[in-house]
């Protein structure tokens, strides 16, 4: 498996444009097709206003949307023409932008999106605060959330594994796959195994042996603390 379709959710804050490279980064190293989705709420005029100037302001707000989704859809143009991709396309989707990017992600290997900035208002932005919550939730596909702190001129290089033996790790697990096989070292952690899980007699071995027999290099690790509850 490999990822051969990637979306990458676009908007008007300051680090869209390190998620786009990252994103067209991605696509030439898997030979994907990138789309860009910009999804975000028109601002909505506030229940105390009343109907006196409320069209001017909406027509106003809604003048501000377009220009923004422009904006970021000729910032994907111009990222990913530098990076000489050809298979890209631009999507503009208003209203429900969790809901619009967990709809491209049904149909894609990946979806990139970019962890909630504290110092950026996400209402601005036109998301809601449990944006990134709930595309993971309603798409169900693997989604690869991008810090707002640190530059990432390598992806994926040295990966570790939180391994709790469920259902839920090893879909993780297989969706990550093309990560893994490019990765240069990836660790298979247990942490307090003998609390959760089916882990065998050595936890995450089981897990490191499929992920050898798909050309990874990993190896298994088990820690204990008191830290961490089960």
């Amino acid at each position: 498996m490999d990822y051969k379709t990637i979306v990458v959710h676009l908007d008007s804050g300051r680090h869209c444009v390190q998620r786009i490279a990252v994103a067209a980064q991605l696509a030439q190293d898997f030979g994907a097709h990138l789309v860009g989705l910009y999804a975000a709420v028109p601002r909505q005029l506030p229940s105390a206003i009343g109907a006196e100037g409320a069209p001017e302001l909406t027509e106003e707000w809604r003048r501000l949307y377009r220009e923004r989704a422009s904006d970021a859809a000729q910032l994907f143009r111009t990222e990913t023409g530098r990076a000489g991709l050809a298979g890209t396309e631009v999507r503009i989707a208003e209203n429900n932008p969790a809901g619009a990017l967990a709809l491209s992600a049904l149909y894609a290997d990946l979806a990139i999106v970019g962890q909630r900035d504290p110092e950026e208002d996400p209402a601005v932005l036109g998301l809601p605060g449990d944006f990134v919550e709930s595309v993971m939730e309603d798409s169900g596909r693997p989604l690869l959330v991008l810090p707002y702190a640190g530059s990432f001129l390598q992806l994926g290089r040295r990966i570790l594994i939180a391994w709790n033996a469920s259902r839920t790790a090893a879909r993780a697990v297989r969706d990550a796959l093309p990560f893994l096989r490019r990765a240069d070292n990836v660790t298979v952690l247990a942490v307090n195994p003998e609390r959760t899980g089916n882990h065998g007699e050595q936890p995450g071995a089981d897990i490191a042996l499929f992920l050898a027999r798909h050309g990874v290099n990993v190896e298994a690790a088990a820690s204990r603390t008191r830290d961490i509850e089960p």
